[in-house]
């Protein structure tokens, strides 16, 4: 299993496994005061939250190699 750990600007953060519903992650960063849509979150460098993926086994390590700097949390959602 993939999991995403989301942070904001302030410090919270929140825990998401992967693939996950689209709709109820953009709720739930909404609900952390992050006004952006997973659309539009980059993976890497961005500026309204920090996100580190992870993987439990070693298929999903590989998986996590895929993933890009124009990647967004949107990529790994369903």
């Amino acid at each position: 299993m993939i999991k995403a750990r989301i942070t904001n600007r302030s410090g919270q953060s929140l825990d998401w496994n992967l693939p996950g519903n689209i709709h109820e992650l953009h709720h739930a960063l909404l609900e952390m005061g992050i006004r952006k849509t997973p659309l539009s979150i980059l993976l890497q460098n961005d500026n309204a939250a920090d996100v580190k993926l992870s993987a439990d086994n070693e298929i999903g390590n590989r998986l996590l190699r895929v993933f890009g700097k124009n990647d967004t949390s949107s990529t790994t959602s369903i």
